[in-house]
C-alpha cells in the first residue's frame, strides 16, 4: 500500500507538471523553452535548450522535420523539466546515451520521449548518473541498453516502454559507492535480456511487465537483486531491503535472482520458459539472509524456487512446474547450488502450494522449517518425491518437517514416494498427511537411509499400490523412532533393513504385513495397535518383539442409569494385550471411532477422532428399563459394554429408608435424593415409590422405569390420624400412578378415608411401606399415618 501510494502522489506532481508545460508552449519567457524544426521555436535541438537553461526550466520539444530524429547526446546538468509534446524520436550518436543527467541535475523529468538506437552496440536511453529525485515516465525506449541509475537515489522510473537489445538490460540501478537507495521502478513495460537490475538498497519495483526471453541461447533474468560487476561478471555486494512486488515477468530463464538479505519479494506473477528457475536466492560472495518471499504465482518452470543462505521465510506461494519437461523439476529448493550443493540453515518454507513437480521440496542443510505445505507432485518420472531431506554429500540435521500433505494424485507413474530422508541426523518428522498412489508401479510413504537419531511421529501416511508398497522403509539407519504414526499401506505398514536400535511404538499399523524385520537382531515393536484386539503374530516377519500390543477398550461411568440420565461412554486405546494402561500423550490420534446402541436409548455423537487415544461420547437412557449395549468400532475391532436402565427394588429401599430417616428427624423432606450418582427429585422420587408398591404386590421385582416429574402446583390437604390398610394404599398408588402419567406432576394431595394426605406426606408414607418391605421381605398390612 505505501508503494503504490508513493506512486499515485508522484504521478499527480508529474501529471500537474506536464499541464503547466503545456499552458507555456509557444510563450517565450525566462522559465520556457520550446524546440522544434522552425522558426516558432526557440532552439533546433534539444541539446542547445538544455545549456542555455537554467535550474527549473520547462522544455518542450516537438517532432523534428518530418519527424526524423533527432540525433543527438543530451546532457542535463541542471534541474529541467523536459515534455516531448507528439511523437518526438531522440537518436543518439556513437556508442553514447540519448540522455545523461548528472548530479547537478538532481530533480530533472524526462516525459514522454521515442529513443531508438543508431544500431550500435552499447547505446543507451536514458542514464542517471548519480542523481536524486529524477522522474523518468511514459517514455518508449528502443536501444541496447534502456534506463541505468548509477549511484542515484529517489529516482522515479514509471510507465515506460522499453525494448532493449538481445544481450542487455531494461533498467539497471548500479551501486559503485553504495548510495542507490529508495528508487521507485514501476509499470514500466520491459522487454530485454536481463529486465530490471536492482543494486543498493531500499528500492521498489512493482507492477512492471517483464519479457525477458529475448534470446534462448542466453540465460535471461527477469529481475536481479544484486551489485554486478558486468566486467568481471560478478556479483561484487549484496542487495538489500529492496521491494520487488506485483511484477509480471515471462519467458525468463530466471524469474527474479536475489544476492542480498531483508528483501521482500511478494505477489510476483512469474511464467518461465522450460528448464528455468522462478525465484533464486543466491548465496556465493555475499550473505543471503532473512529473505522474504511470499505469495507469488509461479508457472512453467523446471524449479520454482531455490533458496541459498539463510533466515529467509519461503510462504504461500502457488507453484506449478513443467511437467512435460524431460528433466527432474523439484518445486522449492533449500541448497546453495553455486559453486557446489552445500548446506542452507534455518529457513522456513509455510503454506507454499505445489503441483505437477518430480519433486516438491528438496532440503540441503539445518535448521530448517518445513511446514503447512500442499504437494501434489505428478511428474511421469520414476521416483517422484514430495519432500527430499538430505544429498549424499552435505549431513542435513535438526530440520522440522510438519504438518505438510503431500498427493501424488491418480496420475502418477514408477515409483513415487512421500517423504524420504537420506544422510540425514535428529531430522523431526511430524503430522504430515502423506497419500501416495501409482497407476503402475509401487509406492513409498516414507523413505529414511543412512539416517540416524530421526523421530517419526504423528503422521498420517496412506500408501496402497503395487506388490511393494510400504507405509515407512527403513535402510542402513541407526537409533530412529517410528512413533503414532497412523499407516495403511495394502502390503508393507513399516519394513525394516540393516537398521539397528530403531524403536516402533503407538502407531496403527494396517497392511498385509505390518511389520517386516529383515535383520537378525531384535527388533523393538511393542505397544501397535494392528486393527484387531487378537494376536498380530500373523502380520509379523522377522525377528520382532511387537507383544504386548495395543486393545481396543469400552468403559462407562455409570454402569446403571435411571431413565432419561446420562452416561459417559469411552473407547481407548490405552490398553495393552496385558492390560497396562499407557501414557495418552504417546498414542496415535485421529483415528476415527464409531458407536452404536440399537434400542433402550441413544449415543451423541456417534463417532470420533482419537485424542491421545480416546473418544468420548454420551449414552442416554430412554424410558423402557432394561440392559443397553454399546459398541464402539475400530478398523475390524468392535467391543461393547452394557448398562442397566432403571432403578432397582434393593436401590429403591435404600433411597425410602434414607428419607424416612431423613424426614423423622427434620419433619420436613430433603430437596432430592441420590441414585447412581444421580439426583433424585422428590416427585420424581414419590413415582418411583408408588411403582415399586405396584410391582412388589405383583410379584414385579424387575427395574423401574420413570419420567420426569414436576413438583406439585400448591401442596394442600387436611387429615386424621389413623392407619390405611394395604388395599386401600395399593389403591392410592395406581391412583398417584395414573394422574403423574396423566399430567406430568406430582399431585398436591390424595383422597384417603383419613382425608386428604398432602404430596410431602404421600411421599413419607410410601417410604414407610418399601422400608417395611425392605426390612421384612413383605408389604405392610396397613401404614399408620399422623398430621
Amino acid at each position: 500500500m505505501e508503494v503504490e501510494n508513493t506512486i499515485k502522489k508522484q504521478a499527480i506532481i508529474l501529471s500537474i507538471t506536464f499541464l503547466l508545460t503545456l499552458l507555456s508552449c509557444g510563450a517565450v519567457s525566462a522559465a520556457n523553452y520550446t524546440v522544434g524544426p522552425g522558426s516558432a521555436y526557440n532552439y533546433h535541438n534539444i541539446s542547445s535548450a538544455v545549456a542555455a537553461a537554467k535550474d527549473g526550466y520547462n522544455i518542450t520539444v516537438y517532432p523534428n522535420t518530418n519527424g526524423t530524429p533527432y540525433n543527438e547526446n543530451i546532457v542535463i546538468n541542471n534541474k529541467l523539466n523536459l515534455t516531448a509534446y507528439g511523437k518526438v524520436i531522440v537518436q543518439p550518436t556513437g556508442n553514447s546515451d540519448a540522455f545523461k543527467i548528472n548530479s547537478k541535475g538532481n530533480g530533472t523529468i524526462i516525459y514522454g520521449f521515442t529513443i531508438i538506437s543508431n544500431g550500435l552496440n552499447g547505446t543507451g536511453g536514458i542514464f542517471l548518473n548519480g542523481t536524486k529525485n529524477c522522474t523518468i515516465v511514459k517514455n518508449n525506449i528502443t536501444t541496447t541498453d534502456g534506463i541505468n541509475i548509477l549511484d542515484g537515489s529517489n529516482n522515479l522510473i514509471n510507465e515506460n516502454i522499453i525494448k532493449s537489445g538481445t544481450n542487455s538490460t531494461g533498467i539497471m540501478i548500479e551501486d559503485n559507492n553504495t548510495i542507490s537507495s529508495h528508487n521507485t521502478i514501476t509499470q514500466n513495460n520491459i522487454t530485454s535480456l536481463m529486465g530490471i537490475v536492482v543494486g543498493g538498497s531500499n528500492n521498489t519495483v512493482s507492477l512492471n511487465t517483464i519479457n525477458s526471453g529475448v534470446n534462448s541461447n542466453l540465460n535471461s533474468i527477469g529481475i536481479f537483486l544484486s551489485n554486478f560487476d558486468n566486467l568481471n561478471n560478478d556479483i561484487i555486494n549484496p542487495s538489500n531491503n529492496n521491494t520487488i512486488t506485483k511484477n509480471s515477468i515471462t519467458g525468463s530463464n530466471m524469474g527474479i535472482s536475489v544476492s542480498g538479505s531483508n528483501n521482500l519479494i511478494n505477489e510476483n506473477i512469474i511464467k518461465s520458459g522450460t528448464n528455468s528457475t522462478g525465484i533464486m536466492i543466491v548465496e556465493n560472495n555475499t550473505i543471503s539472509s532473512h529473505n522474504t518471499i511470499t505469495q507469488n504465482n509461479i508457472t512453467g518452470t523446471l524449479t520454482g524456487l531455490i533458496v541459498g543462505g539463510s533466515n529467509n521465510t519461503v510462504s504461500l506461494n502457488t507453484i506449478t512446474s513443467d511437467v512435460n519437461s524431460t528433466m527432474k523439476s523439484i518445486g522449492i529448493m533449500l541448497a546453495n547450488v553455486a559453486p557446489t550443493i552445500s548446506p542452507t540453515n534455518n529457513n522456513t518454507v509455510s503454506k507454499n502450494n505445489m503441483t505437477g513437480m518430480y519433486m516438491g521440496i528438496a532440503v540441503s542443510g539445518s535448521n530448517n522449517t518445513i511446514s503447512g505445505n500442499t504437494i501434489n507432485p505428478e511428474d511421469t518420472s520414476d521416483l517422484l518425491t514430495g519432500i527430499f531431506i538430505g544429498f549424499s554429500n552435505v549431513l542435513s540435521s535438526n530440520n522440522t518437517i510438519t504438518q505438510n500433505t503431500i498427493n501424488t494424485g491418480a496420475n502418477s507413474t514408477g515409483n513415487p514416494m512421500g517423504i524420504m530422508l537420506i544422510n540425514s541426523v535428529s531430522n523431526i518428522v511430524s503430522k504430515n498427511m502423506i497419500t501416495i498412489t501409482s497407476t503402475n508401479g509401487s509406492t513409498m510413504g516414507m523413505a529414511i537411509q543412512y539416517s540416524q537419531k530421526n523421530t517419526i511421529y504423528g503422521n498420517i501416511i496412506t500408501s496402497n499400490s503395487g506388490p511393494y508398497s510400504a507405509g515407512i522403509m527403513l535402510l542402513n539407519s541407526t537409533q530412529n523412532t517410528i512413533s503414532s504414526n497412523n499407516i495403511n499401506s495394502g502390503v508393507m505398514g513399516i519394513l525394516v533393513g540393516n537398521s539397528t536400535n530403531t524403536i516402533i511404538n503407538y502407531n496403527r499399523i494396517i497392511a498385509s504385513h505390518a511389520i517386516i524385520n529383515e535383520d537378525t537382531g531384535l527388533l523393538n515393536a511393542l505397544y501397535n495397535w494392528y486393527g484387531t484386539n487378537s494376536n498380530p503374530s500373523n502380520k509379523i516377519i522377522g525377528n520382532v518383539n511387537y507383544a504386548p500390543w495395543l486393545v481396543l477398550t469400552i468403559t462407562s461411568n455409570q454402569n446403571s442409569i435411571l431413565n432419561g440420565f446420562n452416561s459417559t461412554i469411552t473407547a481407548d486405546l490405552k490398553h495393552d494385550s496385558n492390560g497396562v494402561i499407557h501414557n495418552t500423550t504417546y498414542i496415535t490420534d485421529g483415528l476415527i471411532i464409531n458407536f452404536t446402541n440399537v434400542i433402550l436409548g441413544a449415543v451423541n455423537p456417534t463417532s470420533g477422532k482419537t485424542i491421545n487415544g480416546i473418544v468420548n461420547t454420551t449414552f442416554t437412557a430412554g424410558n423402557i428399563p432394561g440392559t443397553a449395549n454399546i459398541s464402539a468400532k475400530l478398523d475390524n475391532q468392535t467391543v461393547t459394554t452394557n448398562i442397566k436402565i432403571g432403578l432397582t427394588i434393593s436401590q429403591l429401599i435404600t433411597a425410602a429408608q434414607t428419607i424416612k430417616s431423613y424426614y423423622e428427624t427434620n419433619h420436613v423432606l430433603p430437596s432430592n435424593v441420590t441414585i447412581y450418582n444421580q439426583t433424585i427429585t422428590m416427585p420424581m422420587l414419590l413415582q418411583y415409590l408408588v411403582m415399586g408398591t405396584i410391582n412388589i404386590n405383583a410379584g414385579n421385582l424387575t427395574l423401574l422405569n420413570s419420567a420426569t416429574v414436576k413438583p406439585p402446583l400448591n401442596e394442600s390437604g387436611n387429615f386424621n390420624a389413623g392407619n390405611i390398610q394395604e388395599p386401600e394404599y395399593l389403591s392410592i398408588a395406581q391412583n398417584i400412578k395414573s394422574y403423574i402419567k396423566t399430567n406430568g406432576i406430582a399431585p398436591n394431595y390424595e383422597k384417603t378415608s383419613l382425608g386428604n394426605i398432602p404430596f410431602t406426606k404421600l411421599v413419607y408414607m410410601y417410604s414407610k411401606i418399601i422400608n417395611y418391605y425392605g426390612v421384612n421381605n413383605r408389604l405392610p398390612n396397613y401404614v399408620s399415618m399422623t398430621p
